[in-house]
C-alpha cells in the first residue's frame, strides 16, 4: 500500500497490499476464544521480528536498542 500511496505504484500493487491488509487483520479473529491471546501476542512478536528484519535486510536500518 505504501508504494502505491506514495510512489505512484500500479493500482494493482495497491490492491495486492489492501489484501494483505485484511487477511493480516482476519487471522486473528479466527482463533478460538480460550486461546486467543497467546497466539494474539505471538502473532504480534512475529510481526515484530519481521519488521526488524525487513528494516535491516532491505531497507539498510540495522536494529538497535
Amino acid at each position: 500500500m505504501w508504494r502505491w500511496l506514495r510512489h505512484d505504484a500500479a493500482m494493482w500493487i495497491g490492491l495486492l497490499g489492501a489484501l494483505g491488509l485484511v487477511i493480516y487483520g482476519a487471522i486473528p479473529t479466527l482463533q478460538r476464544q480460550e486461546s486467543f491471546g497467546r497466539i494474539y501476542a505471538a502473532y504480534g512478536g512475529v510481526f515484530v521480528v519481521l519488521s526488524l528484519l525487513w528494516g535491516w535486510r532491505l531497507d539498510g536500518i540495522r536494529p538497535d536498542r
